[in-house]
């Protein structure tokens, strides 16, 4: 996982908007499959990754 200075370049995997300005965060779970984040859209997230357990590994498309 990365974060940092938003870069303009990604769309939020939460929620599906553009990633402008504030912090964005990376997150890596493969070769194949990286997700961009704003900030309150990952803590969002990972809030609730936590609440249900799970390791919050996003599910393979079929």
């Amino acid at each position: 996982m990365w974060g940092g200075p938003a870069l303009g370049t990604s769309t939020c995997a939460v929620c599906s908007q553009p990633i402008t300005r504030g912090i964005e965060f990376e997150l890596d779970f493969g070769p194949a499959r990286r997700l961009f984040m704003h900030g309150p859209c990952f803590f969002a997230w990972d809030g609730e990754r936590r609440d249900a357990g799970g390791a919050g590994r996003p599910e393979r498309a079929p």
